[in-house]
């Protein structure tokens, strides 16, 4: 019987649609295009990760949006220490924004191991622009980028450019 199952076309037509559809609005939701270019190197970023979350400084609901070259596993999404770690060993480069309710950009991180692990450039200067075109509660999109080339405080120049949709994961409990 499981011989049959395997070869039966119908069977393996459903099988495949099944698979597509469920992945399809995965794939649908978290796209993204662009490049963070540090020093003389350009990184392709080809994920997207976004969750609700509280500001930092005003308490505010959030949503946290995670740039990246690489997977991030599900466990370090919500972990910046966890992320960090990824990044000094050099498999993970990222572009993280914060953007509140009313859809302005309250903060940027850039992290790259070139940059060395206290001095991530960061911050909530007019330079970084996050526009954002879709803010649904469910789902963000927009472009992250750089007005112009930027230098870390130990002139290392990087500059980004990025667009992204993300679906919103829930905000992680404690």
């Amino acid at each position: 019987m499981r011989g049959r199952l395997v070869t039966n076309p119908f069977a393996l037509c459903l099988l495949w649609t099944g698979v597509g559809l469920l992945a399809s609005p995965l794939a649908a939701q978290n796209n993204t295009k662009g490049k963070l270019v540090v020093g003389n190197t350009s990184i392709e970023i080809t994920r997207a990760y976004a969750y609700a979350a509280k500001g930092f400084t005003t308490g505010e609901d959030t949503v946290e949006v995670l740039l990246c070259d690489a997977p991030v596993p599900g466990e370090a999404i919500q972990d910046e220490s966890a992320r960090k770690k990824l990044v000094a060993a050099g498999t993970l480069h990222y572009v993280e924004v914060l953007v509140d309710s009313k859809q302005q950009a309250l903060h940027y991180e850039v992290q790259h191991q070139r940059f060395g692990m206290m001095m991530q450039p960061g911050g909530d200067d007019s330079d970084h622009v996050v526009e954002v075109k879709t803010f649904d509660g469910t789902t963000i999109a927009g472009r992250a980028h750089t007005l112009s080339t930027q230098q870390t405080l130990e002139d290392v120049p990087y500059s980004y450019d990025i667009t992204f949709s993300a679906q919103i994961a829930p905000m992680k409990q404690p």
